[in-house]
């Protein structure tokens, strides 16, 4: 009887030991949307062999084709700013940026510029963000970029 027991007692162990996950340690504190958000949006989260800045998949304005006018567009963000290449004209060729409330779902630039992010995961953004104006370029009145919705669709 006194085996039984002791077998008993192991098995219990044994399976309550086994259905426990792995501990992260005392105290240890889950991140918040903001961190979370930060994370995928620099790069952090992201294997090194990865780039860490964005380039443009698709650019949508009113769900029209713009992509050939930023194909040579990207953006790499820090934990406040931003760096970009060939769009001076919306974004700038750098800034800062900070979310829009706790739920980290929209970050505002420094330019007063709003910006929905739609979509993030570690090799994918969808920035979403309207412009009132269209804006045209010093060379030739070109468009550089156009009023209506406008749809970034990034990659890394």
């Amino acid at each position: 009887m006194r085996v039984l027991l002791s077998i008993l007692v192991v098995c219990v162990l044994f399976l309550k030991l086994s259905g426990c996950g792995k501990d992260d340690g005392p105290g240890a504190v889950a991140l918040t949307e903001a961190e979370k958000t930060t994370q995928l949006l620099t790069g952090a989260s992201v294997d090194a062999s990865v780039a860490d800045f964005w380039s443009v998949s698709q650019v949508l304005v009113d769900d029209l084709d713009y992509t050939e006018n930023f194909s040579n567009f990207t953006i790499q963000f820090t934990d406040t700013g931003f760096t970009t290449t060939n769009d001076a004209v919306i974004f700038g060729d750098s800034g800062s940026w900070s979310f829009t409330d706790d739920a980290a779902q929209a970050i505002t630039l420094d330019n007063g510029l709003v910006i929905s992010l739609r979509e993030l995961t570690d090799t994918s953004l969808t920035m979403e963000f309207v412009l009132d104006d269209t804006i045209y370029g010093d060379e030739g009145g070109r468009e550089e970029a156009v009023r209506g919705t406008n749809i970034f669709i990034m990659n890394r």
